[in-house]
């Protein structure tokens, strides 16, 4: 009997996309572990350092920051999670689309109708997914 050898998750799925989670707080720790497991987390980005600093021992291999032009000026940064106050969504997301990364954001996308028109407008220009979360509990995520 010949032996099968099954492809690799990379092999089978493609490569993994490099995330940044922008915001560490009630939703962003749960979506840093997520990330974290699926072995698609490089950076976590968060104005608290000690909370980075909590996060630096968890998450071995995962670099922290506190700016959002160390998260858009890596390159192994393909896609950025906001889970940031929503007030703060729309600048966030369209500096990420204007750098090239893919925009994952908590829901509300944005407070205001004209900034999601503009997100939605930006992120097909520049063939990117802008994709919004409605519901995330501590085991998945579903895309709204």
């Amino acid at each position: 009997m010949k032996r099968v050898h099954s492809k690799s998750t990379e092999e089978r799925q493609g490569p993994t996309v490099g995330v940044a989670v922008i915001g560490s707080g009630y939703w962003g720790k749960n979506l840093v572990r997520n990330f974290y497991e699926m072995g698609a987390l490089k950076l976590i980005c968060d104005k608290n350092e000690e909370v980075l600093s909590n996060f630096m021992s968890q998450y071995q291999n995962v670099a922290t920051c506190v700016a959002i032009s160390d998260v858009l000026a890596r390159q192994d940064i393909d896609a950025v999670v906001i889970a940031t106050p929503a007030e703060t969504h729309y600048t966030l997301a369209m500096e990420a689309l204007l750098a090239g990364k893919h925009v994952f954001v908590e829901k509300p996308l944005v407070l205001h109708e004209d900034e999601g028109e503009k997100l939605i407008a930006a992120a097909s220009e520049r063939k990117r997914v802008l994709m919004v979360v409605t519901s995330c509990n501590t085991t998945r995520c579903s895309p709204g």
